[in-house]
């Protein structure tokens, strides 16, 4: 997990900093950022560890866009546009909308586990079901879950991996966050997918999860499948949806 802080640094006086809020969750860790001065945008680049054995196994993350929002308060990260799934979800209502509890918040993992993409709720869970088998006895779900906070919504994204062949109890990476949904209307999530790492963005940016899958329907060449899922009481549209296949990346070897 990748914390951040922001604030205003001005020589000579004390400046007020806001909490560190978290951007990136599940096996990501030493993150670097660099400028690209051709293109004007800020990037930042990471790795994710194996999550089921001790292995010494690293893979590079997706590089993503970082930016600071329009209201200053968070920065806010998104895939680069050279490298999908890309899907809207937009909820008819906001009523059947659970409340929620705080106390989540001090063991996020065991809630996560609790209220799977399994367990129906007001709203939610609904997102995406990647890398799943022909009878989806091994799948990856990346899904959203709405509730109703003090002030604004309080929304959940969160990975759950479902393996075959995994060894150790497979974790669920996610966090929750705050999001206008009164106001925007529309939830975005795009997810980039390979053949060990799912990373997803969600809401315009606000969130980054990243797991390392190893799923057996990839072995020997075989298809996988993916679905959109809505397992909440509400109404929940698809208002677009987007996929991509990445191509095989060309490495130019010199020969010494």
């Amino acid at each position: 997990m990748i914390w951040n802080v922001i604030g205003l640094c001005q020589i000579g006086r004390q400046a007020a900093v806001a909490a560190w809020q978290g951007i990136d969750y599940g096996n990501y860790y030493a993150s670097k950022s660099f400028f690209e001065a051709k293109k004007g945008r800020s990037i930042t680049w990471g790795w994710a560890n194996k999550s089921d054995s001790s292995s010494d196994d690293a893979a590079k993350a997706i590089p993503g866009r970082i930016w600071l929002d329009s209201d200053g308060k968070q920065l806010l990260q998104w895939p680069v546009e050279e490298a999908d799934v890309e899907i809207e979800f937009e909820p008819r209502t906001m009523d059947k909308a659970d409340p929620f509890d705080p106390s989540w918040l001090l063991d996020t993992e065991k809630h996560y586990r609790e209220a799977d993409a399994s367990a129906s709720g007001g709203l939610g869970p609904f997102g995406l079901i990647l890398l799943a088998s022909d009878n989806l006895e091994e799948h990856t779900a990346v899904h959203f879950r709405i509730y109703k906070s003090q002030h604004k919504h309080m929304i959940r994204l969160v990975n759950v991996i479902h393996e075959t062949r995994a060894v150790h109890a497979t974790p669920a990476y996610g966090c929750f966050f705050k999001f206008d949904i009164e106001k925007e209307r529309r939830i975005s999530l795009r997810t980039l997918i390979d053949r060990s790492a799912v990373e997803s963005f969600g809401g315009g940016g606000r969130v980054c999860s990243m797991a390392r899958v190893y799923p057996v329907v990839l072995v020997g060449d075989r298809s996988a499948h993916m679905y959109a899922f809505n397992n909440g009481t509400s109404t929940v549209r698809v208002s677009q949806l987007k996929a991509w296949s990445m191509r095989r990346a060309q490495v130019n070897v010199k020969k010494a």
